[in-house]
Parts: C-alpha cells; sequence; structure tokens
C-alpha cells in the first residue's frame, strides 16, 4: 500500500516517430510521446550535416515555444554513427528520443 510518502513507480514514456514531406522539399519529424495516459507532439525539421564524416542530422524545432523540454535549445545534433545528441537528456542518460527517433526513421528507409 502507498503511503503519502512514497513516490509513485516511475513510467518509462512511450514514444512513436514518424516523417512527413513539408513544402520546399523539407522533410519533418514528429515525435508523439504518450506517458501516464497523456500525449504530447514535438516537430523539428530534419536536415542532413553535410561537411562531416560521421552520419549525423540536425533537428530544428518548428516552434521553438511549444516543441520539447527543453525551452532553451532551438535545436539537436544527432550523430548516428558516434550514437550521440547534444540535448540535456542524452548527456544526463546517454540516451534521448531524438536518437531512438532519428534511428528508427533511417533504419526504416525514411533518412538518407
Amino acid at each position: 500500500m502507498l503511503t503519502s510518502t512514497d513516490r509513485p513507480p516511475a513510467v518509462k514514456p512511450e514514444h512513436r516517430f514518424y516523417l512527413t514531406a513539408l513544402p520546399l522539399g523539407l522533410t519533418g519529424l514528429g515525435i508523439t510521446t504518450v506517458s501516464r495516459g497523456r500525449a504530447r507532439d514535438d516537430f523539428y525539421f530534419v536536415e542532413r550535416i553535410e561537411g562531416c564524416d560521421d552520419l549525423a542530422y540536425q533537428l530544428v524545432k518548428m516552434d521553438p515555444a511549444l516543441d520539447g523540454t527543453d525551452k532553451e535549445a532551438e535545436c539537436y545534433a544527432v550523430n548516428l554513427t558516434t550514437r550521440t545528441c547534444d540535448c540535456k537528456g542524452w548527456h544526463r542518460w546517454t540516451h534521448c528520443k531524438h536518437l531512438d527517433a532519428i534511428t528508427a526513421v533511417y533504419e526504416e528507409g525514411g533518412l538518407s
């Protein structure tokens, strides 16, 4: 039985990822996070980072005021070669939804 001082067990959020074609040849990435019955959608422009030897993508928030939990960041660099991201979540836990999303859509053939 839980008492008032007990914390409820941690719930790992579920993430769903999808790509969408946008005007002007841009690619959009949607990340839906579902936790405790609530859903949150974050949207990013996706562009390949050219000029480096690694396979890397830049995720630019479509609406920095609404998207993501880090209100200070406007974009994230996700590197599939080194399996890193420069978001706060990756730096804290060495795991994040951005890396999971780019990995998933890349492996499905959605990104080149």
